[in-house]
Formats: C-alpha cells, sequence, structure tokens
C-alpha cells in the first residue's frame, strides 16, 4: 500500500540559488528554497493533501517550475500515487 509523501524544502545551496535565480517565487523570508522530496512525474494524477482536505490533482513541471494544476503546491502537505482501481474478482462456484 502506497503512503503519503510529505511536501518538503530546504534551503537552495549557492549553486542552486546562481542556477534557479529567475524564480523568485521560491524565496521564503528572503531565504531560496528548493523541493526536497520524491515528487510525481510530469502529467501524473495523484492523491494530495492539505488543510484537511484530499483530492485529485495532476502533477506538472515545466519552464515556470513544480506545481499541481488545481491546488497551489506551498499549500500541499504530502501526496500519494493513486491506488489501483478495485477489480472485482469472479466467485469460485457461480452465484
Amino acid at each position: 500500500m502506497d503512503k503519503w509523501i510529505p511536501l518538503k524544502t530546504r534551503p537552495m545551496t549557492e549553486e542552486e540559488t546562481e542556477h534557479y535565480f529567475e524564480y523568485t517565487d521560491m524565496r521564503i523570508d528572503d531565504t531560496y528554497t528548493i523541493l526536497d522530496c520524491p515528487l510525481p512525474d510530469d502529467g501524473q494524477e495523484v492523491l494530495i493533501s492539505w488543510g484537511g482536505m484530499v483530492c485529485v490533482d495532476a502533477f506538472v513541471r515545466d519552464n515556470d517550475g513544480c506545481y499541481f494544476e488545481g491546488v497551489d503546491i506551498d499549500d500541499v502537505d504530502a501526496w500519494m500515487p493513486l491506488p489501483e482501481p478495485y477489480e472485482q474478482q469472479e466467485m469460485e462456484g457461480g452465484a
């Protein structure tokens, strides 16, 4: 069974700050931060948890950075892959 993966950030190194300098929205309290956790694949639909709620959202990775389509990534507490769809098992002996 899949488990929730918390969205964690860490301060950027000096090299990362120089590389990502144009992403000023990553600045929190005069420090540049970067996501430091496993992330979904681009376009992958996942469960996200934020503010005590859960929903399905798609993860996007493009020239603007990483984000979820419907919820601000800064508000997301954790994500997890969607479970496999339910498959009804045939009963032995007929019913």
